[in-house]
This record gives structure tokens, C-alpha cells and sequence, in this order.
């Protein structure tokens, strides 16, 4: 395997544990959605770096996941419906982990992030043909 390939294999595998992250603290009995959203937008994040990483398209140093999803509806047009999530998800990049920012989110919202979260990393596995799971240690 090309090592971009590799390395786009690596972003996938960040991704996941982001969101395994979020499942597992909204899942618990403490009741924190912030944290959760957060992963969530993280989870998307990596997901676009490593479908533009395996395309090969660099991105530089940026956590904007409309930057991100404009390069990569360059890649595959269909992603253009991503938008409006990626809007949404977009304000728990930063915000959200300081005093001040966005309000935490109510359960259910937070619950509606993650599980977009997980329906986009799907999508994206499945667009780098790596839907069956994450080849060998991923």
C-alpha cells in the first residue's frame, strides 16, 4: 500500500476512536453531551482528512470542516449534502470546550451528532472501499 494510503488508513482510525469516544461518555450516567459533540465534530474531521488524504489532496493545517467538505465535494459531488450537518457540527470544534462558548446541547441533539458522526465515517469508509471494517490493524 502507498504510504498516503497508509496514512489516510490512520485518519479512519482516529475517527473511530473519536466516536467510540463520544458513544462512550453519552452513554454514560453523568449526562455530558458537550464532550460527545465534540467528538463528533473530531470524528468528521479526521473522516475528511483521510478521504482527502487518499485521494491525495492536501489540506494544511485547518479543523474547518466546510474547507474540509469543500475539498473533498471536489472529490465526490455527492458529498455536497453534508453541508448542513457540517455546518451544525462545526460549532463544537473549539467553542464548546471553553467557559462562555455554546451552551451545552440538549441529549437528543447530542445523540443526533454522534449518530451522524457514525453514518458520515461510514460513508467515507465506504467511499475509500473500506466499508467491511478497517483493513488489517485497524
Amino acid at each position: 500500500m502507498r504510504p498516503e494510503r497508509e496514512f489516510a488508513l490512520e485518519w479512519l482510525h482516529k475517527a473511530r476512536n473519536d466516536l467510540l469516544s463520544a458513544k462512550a461518555v453519552l452513554a454514560s450516567e453523568y449526562g455530558i453531551t458537550d464532550v460527545p459533540c465534540f467528538h463528533a465534530q473530531q470524528a468528521v474531521e479526521k473522516a475528511l482528512k483521510g478521504l482527502l488524504t487518499w485521494h491525495g489532496v492536501s489540506f494544511g493545517k485547518t479543523h474547518d470542516l466546510m474547507v474540509l467538505l469543500a475539498a473533498g465535494v471536489e472529490i465526490i459531488p455527492d458529498l455536497e449534502d453534508l453541508r448542513s450537518i457540517c455546518e451544525e457540527l462545526s460549532e463544537f470544534a473549539v467553542d464548546v470546550r471553553y467557559p462562555g462558548g455554546i451552551s451545552e446541547p440538549p441529549e437528543g441533539e447530542a445523540e443526533r451528532f454522534v449518530s451522524e458522526s457514525e453514518a458520515i465515517l461510514g460513508r467515507i469508509k465506504k467511499e475509500m472501499g473500506t466499508s467491511n471494517g478497517f483493513p488489517g490493524r485497524l
